[in-house]
C-alpha cells in the first residue's frame, strides 16, 4: 500500500499546475467546495486538431517510448531521456517525464480514477472531483486556473479536438506567477491535455517550443 500510495503522489506532482487547485480545494471543509461550472468559453471543433510546430523538426532518429500498462506511444529525441518512479520498470509507470538536457519537455500522468481511494491519502471530495467525467473534471480544473488573480498568470479558453477518435480537451496557460509558497510554477507558456482512454484518464503538460510539440504529436494509444 505504500508503494501505491507514493505513485499517486508521483501523478499528482507531475500534473502539478492543472491539479494543484483541485487538491488544494478537495481537501477545504466540503461546504466550501464550489461545483464544477460549464465553461461558457469553451471552443469546441469537430475535426482532428493537434498542437502545430512553426517549423519541421526530423524525428527519423528519435527514440520510442511504448507503455504496456496503459497502452501508449510516444517518440522523443535520440539524446533525451526519461525521468520517472525507479520503483517500477520504465514501460510500466503511469507517470514520466521527458528531459531533453536538462528541460523537461512533456510530462504523462496515466491513472484510472476509479482506482484512487481514501487509502491513497487523499480526502474523499478530492477523490469525487477526480472521479468527475471527463468534461465537468476538465472545466473544474480551468475555472480554479482561470479565477485565479495572481498577476501574471493568464489562462487560455478550452478547445476540444481528437487523439485516435478519442475526445480530448486542452488548455494554455502563460506568464510567470509564484504559488502561495513563492515558488515559480510557470515561467512562459505550457498546454494542458486531457484525454481518457477505457478507463484510464491522460493528462499532459507539453511546453509551448517545437520540440515539445513535435513529441505531443507523435503521442497516441496503441491498444
Amino acid at each position: 500500500m505504500k508503494s501505491k500510495r507514493l505513485l499517486i503522489l508521483v501523478i499528482i506532482l507531475i500534473a502539478v499546475i492543472a491539479l494543484a487547485g483541485v487538491l488544494w480545494y478537495g481537501n477545504r471543509p466540503v461546504n466550501d467546495q464550489p461545483e464544477p461550472k460549464p465553461n461558457d468559453n469553451k471552443t469546441a471543433t469537430t475535426t482532428e486538431e493537434v498542437i502545430d510546430t512553426e517549423e519541421d523538426i526530423d524525428t527519423s532518429d528519435w527514440q520510442t517510448y511504448r507503455n504496456i500498462i496503459y497502452n501508449y506511444e510516444l517518440k522523443y529525441p535520440k539524446e533525451g531521456d526519461i525521468g520517472y518512479y525507479p520503483a517500477l520498470k520504465v514501460e510500466e509507470v503511469s507517470s514520466l517525464t521527458i528531459f531533453v538536457g536538462k528541460t523537461p519537455e512533456l510530462d504523462v500522468s496515466s491513472y484510472d480514477p476509479s482506482s484512487i481511494t481514501i487509502e491513497d491519502g487523499l480526502r474523499e471530495e478530492a477523490i469525487r472531483i477526480m472521479n468527475l467525467d471527463l468534461e465537468d473534471y476538465v472545466n473544474y480544473v480551468w475555472n480554479l486556473n482561470k479565477n485565479d488573480i495572481r498577476p501574471g498568470k493568464e489562462v487560455g479558453e478550452i478547445i476540444e479536438f481528437e487523439i485516435n477518435k478519442e475526445k480530448t480537451y486542452k488548455f494554455k496557460i502563460a506568464g510567470s506567477y509564484k504559488d502561495e509558497r513563492g515558488g515559480f510554477l510557470v515561467h512562459g507558456q505550457e498546454w494542458f491535455v486531457f484525454v481518457e482512454r477505457g478507463k484510464n484518464r491522460y493528462e499532459l503538460r507539453i511546453k509551448d517550443d517545437n520540440i515539445s510539440k513535435k513529441i505531443f504529436e507523435s503521442f497516441r494509444f496503441t491498444d
